[in-house]
């Protein structure tokens, strides 16, 4: 009676072990549904930065574009910007008196 309580016993690891080993690479392998999942979100994570660059780079361009077609971007960035005047050009910058003394 024992011996065929063990052979049972045998017989059910026999067909569970071979199916947890089945299973491993399945889900905890180099390529399983852990690493998968772990994988998309570092995708969704770069789509979201590849799509700022590319409005980071949509400016620049523009800027690129504006400093190419004309003088009168670099001239308007030169007096907003840094202040720059030109030669016999006179500068007036008036100051509003603040209310609350």
């Amino acid at each position: 009676m024992e011996r065929e309580v063990f052979l049972l016993l045998i017989k059910k690891y026999l067909v569970f072990v071979p199916l947890l080993l089945i299973q491993y690479p399945l889900w905890i392998g180099e390529t399983g549904w852990l690493d998968v999942w772990e994988k998309e979100k570092n995708l969704h994570s770069m789509e979201i930065d590849l799509n700022d660059d590319k409005k980071k780079l949509l400016e620049i361009k523009a800027e690129v574009r504006d400093f190419r077609d004309g003088y009168n971007s670099i001239e308007e960035k030169a007096r907003y910007e840094m202040g720059m005047i030109k030669p016999k050009e006179k500068f007036l910058q008036l100051v509003v008196p603040n209310e609350n003394p």
